[in-house]
């Protein structure tokens, strides 16, 4: 009989997010790998997409309460009872301290930003903070496993909990072959899909962008914002008078940003912390030059290919969008770029493998030669 992989799937209900993709990436790899699985969410509507979306896999809801009570009492509770071999926390905790001891723990750790930003992420909301450390604590403590999705993320991990975590990046896209019509014909623009999180630094980018409007490279060029908050960024645009030379699109579906990554003057991302930064993995593979920051595991992700700036400064973002007009620059980024993704792809999944290191020998003898089953990364 195969190995019974137990996952948290509530991440699958939020496309469009690092989680998301990891999670997806996970649920897939042990699927391929002969694992049996159960699929674990708190929304009865989430738990009826899921049996859509994964009709091999067994699907549980287990009704929302409170955040630590539902992981720590009610997965503890469907753990004691289905005892899985393996359980998967893909989203930062999750990892009920009380489990069977035959069921193995993998923990994904995408980033510690509220412990490296406290007062930011934690001093204005006490409530959320305390539930925040708690389960964070007893995840790192209690997983059999703590895997990251970055080496600054698990340097981040060992510096707070001690403990050396595994590297596994997440699914990394693989570039382009065909550039798509573009969704603006004859329009010149650069996009911004980074959210509204106070470390993406949004105002300082469309101060920026101001400034680059002014110039001759910028003359004429748009803004396109992507992703979630459209209300929150036509609010910001009209403030500094750029509504009529800015596209706010919401959420788009894989295919529609794709066309506007691919037709981009540059992707701008003046993220001062990233524990991976998949947008810049995006941009390479869109072929199109990346504006961004260094911190956290944004300056090993994008390499030698991106133009790097000041995310705090708006003149050093503005400087960074001109530079990326230009047509030598802007050649020797796409190609850096190309290099750097086949570079990243390396390292990307091989939660199978890790989840095989868990479990009883026994057990792995019912999965497929590991040979033939390996997943492709990426």
């Amino acid at each position: 009989m195969s190995p019974v992989a137990a996952v948290d799937a509530r991440s699958l209900e939020r496309p469009g997010i690092g989680f998301y993709a990891v999670t997806r990436a996970i649920v897939n790899e042990l699927s391929a790998d002969g694992w049996q699985l159960v699929l674990v969410s708190d929304k009865a509507e989430g738990a009826r997409s899921l049996a859509r979306d994964y009709p091999a896999a067994e699907v549980v809801w287990l009704k929302k309460t409170t955040w630590l009570w539902w992981e720590q009492v009610q997965v503890s509770r469907l753990l004691a009872g289905r005892r899985p071999d393996l359980w998967v926390a893909p989203a930062n905790y999750g990892v009920p301290l009380f489990r069977p001891r035959a069921t193995k723990s993998l923990l994904v750790v995408h980033d510690l930003i509220p412990l490296l930003y406290p007062r930011t992420y934690l001093a204005s909301r006490l409530p959320w903070a305390v539930m925040y450390i708690t389960s964070l604590g007893i995840s790192l403590f209690s997983a059999d496993l703590v895997t990251a999705v970055s080496d600054s993320s698990a340097r981040d991990v060992q510096r707070f909990s001690r403990r050396v975590a595994e590297v596994a990046h997440p699914p990394v896209p693989e570039r382009l072959t065909e550039v798509p019509p573009s969704p603006l014909a004859g329009r010149r623009f650069v996009v911004f899909n980074g959210g509204f999180d106070s470390r993406k630094n949004v105002p300082q980018l469309l101060d920026a962008f101001a400034m680059f409007r002014q110039s001759p490279e910028g003359a004429e060029c748009l803004l396109v914002m992507m992703g979630d908050r459209a209300e929150l960024a036509r609010s910001m645009l009209a403030e500094r008078g750029l509504d009529s030379a800015s596209v706010v699109t919401g959420y788009v579906d894989e295919e529609k940003k794709w066309a506007w990554l691919a037709n981009a003057c540059a992707i701008a991302y003046p993220s001062s912390y990233e524990g991976f930064g998949i947008v810049a993995a995006e941009a390479f593979a869109a072929g199109v030059p990346l504006v961004s920051g260094t911190g956290g595991a944004l300056a090993y992700v994008a390499g030698s290919a991106a133009i790097f700036v000041d995310p705090a400064r708006p003149g050093s973002i503005a400087e960074g969008l001109r530079k990326a007009c230009d047509p030598a620059v802007r050649e020797k980024a796409v190609e850096a770029g190309y290099r750097q993704l086949e570079s990243l792809r390396l390292r990307s999944g091989g939660w199978a493998a890790l989840a095989r290191s868990l479990v009883r020998a026994e057990l792995c003898e019912a999965l497929p030669d590991a040979a033939r089953a390996e997943t492709v990364r990426g």
